[in-house]
């Protein structure tokens, strides 16, 4: 369990909005320009927190470097609860 500390400094759970927040905040410094990815794990962590909290569905790409350092992590398409559309000459362009 997350522990915050108020201004009186007692200590309370954390609400899940907050650890969410958290949770977004630190993958997208995870998935910044130059940042080494070691693992699959490593990747899907950081993914699963950026993508968590979305209302709607989204493809997105997240472009290593051949040293698997991050390029770029671009949100290309945003779809209904069901099914996002996607344009594979967009992809490729964006790869390019």
């Amino acid at each position: 369990m997350l522990f915050i500390q108020d201004q009186s400094g007692s200590y309370l759970p954390a609400p899940k909005d907050a650890v969410l927040t958290e949770a977004r905040r630190l993958s997208s410094h995870q998935l910044r320009r130059g940042v080494f990815i070691r693992s699959p794990d490593m990747a899907r962590l950081a993914i699963s927190a950026k993508l968590s909290g979305n209302e709607c569905e989204m493809f997105a790409c997240l472009f290593l470097d051949s040293k698997h350092r991050v390029l770029a992590w671009v949100e290309m398409f945003r779809g209904s609860v069901n099914s996002a559309t996607v344009h594979p000459r967009e992809v490729v362009k964006e790869a390019l």
